[in-house]
């Protein structure tokens, strides 16, 4: 009986959701899929949505790069794709850009972005104008 009653409350404190937004759809862009998501709120309250912007397919082993979009009202809507990083752009052999990690210092506002070529080498981007 107890733990009915705390369902129904916990239930009732849930705040629902009154509409889903779709950040990255399939096919956007001209990619075949979007996959490993991750998402940053800056410290001036923007949303940047990060994903792996798969090109021939959703397999791992697929030409890979790394696309975020921005939000300003707090993700209801969404800025068009935009590209952080290339998964082929210095012709070094590497095709897949992933796992994108986004973090910002509180010092300076700065925001990095980790991210890894061909799941091996490690990499960084960033940006002082909040994405």
């Amino acid at each position: 009986m107890l733990s009915s009653i705390l369902l129904i409350l916990c239930i009732s404190i849930v705040p629902s959701f009154e509409n889903d937004t779709v950040v990255f759809k399939k096919g956007e862009g001209g990619y075949f899929c979007f996959r490993i998501p991750a998402i940053l709120t800056t410290a001036k309250g923007t949303l940047i949505a990060f994903s792996e912007a798969r090109i021939f397919s959703c397999a791992d082993e697929t030409q890979i790069d790394i696309a975020y979009k921005r939000s300003f009202d707090n993700g209801k809507t969404w800025s068009d794709l935009k590209i952080a990083c290339r998964g082929n752009d210095t012709n070094d052999g590497y095709t897949r850009a992933g796992n994108p990690a986004p973090v910002q210092l509180k010092y300076n506002q700065r925001i990095l972005l980790p991210f890894c070529k061909n799941n091996i080498i490690p990499m960084q981007t960033y940006s002082d104008d909040d994405g």
